[in-house]
């Protein structure tokens, strides 16, 4: 994986203030990458990130699980000169 990618996900682990990530908290966490429906989704697929659990009524992960899973799918927020491409625009204007 690129350095500056690799730089970036630690930042964002470094800054997030807690050991855990709320699924309604993923969107912040992630700079809006991520969302939290979808990874309701992804959870219901059996594919989301591992280590899910309740606190009460939410649905929370750790933090490490959520950066992993961002890897896995691919989903980097754009850095440095680094912005990935918009895949849901590509499929749309191929589709038609």
């Amino acid at each position: 994986m690129d350095q500056i990618i690799k730089k970036h996900l630690q930042n964002i682990k470094d800054r997030w203030p807690s050991s855990i990530v709320a699924r309604t908290e993923v969107g912040p966490f992630s700079g809006g990458v991520l969302n939290a429906r979808s990874l309701a989704n992804a959870d219901c697929k059996g594919t989301g990130p591992e280590g899910a659990f309740r606190i009460g009524k939410k649905i929370v992960y750790p933090v490490d699980s959520v950066i992993e899973y961002m890897v896995k799918m691919g989903i980097t927020p754009g850095v440095d000169g680094y912005n990935p491409p918009r895949l849901r625009n590509y499929r749309r204007r191929n589709i038609q």
